[in-house]
């Protein structure tokens, strides 16, 4: 089992592996798969921001996804999957700009 530092140092150099193509809902699109492997995770999603005023696009969505996730509500809170893949809604989560 690989540690924390390691599976980090690993997201890292994918990042830069990926950051070769202009295509950014692909870079999404291969980070999230590779960081479900990394993190030996059952499913993940990953939404894009394309404007400034809050149109986010859904970059990907693994085949294992048991649910349709839905998008980032307008300056919302943030929330938090649990391992029972149940979303779990949070009020003291800092708010950050993404």
């Amino acid at each position: 089992m690989k540690s924390i530092a390691e599976k980090i140092k690993l997201l890292n150099r994918m990042t830069l592996e990926s950051l070769i193509t202009d295509n950014k809902l692909e870079i999404v699109r291969k980070f999230t798969e590779g960081s479900m492997k990394i993190m030996d995770a059952d499913f993940g999603f990953a939404w894009w921001r394309m404007t400034t005023d809050f149109d986010y696009q859904l970059a990907y969505k693994s085949a294992g996804m048991p649910y349709e996730p839905n998008p980032p509500r307008k300056r919302g809170g943030n929330y938090r999957a649990q391992k029972n893949g149940k979303p779990v809604f949070v009020r003291d989560a800092s708010k950050e700009n993404y």
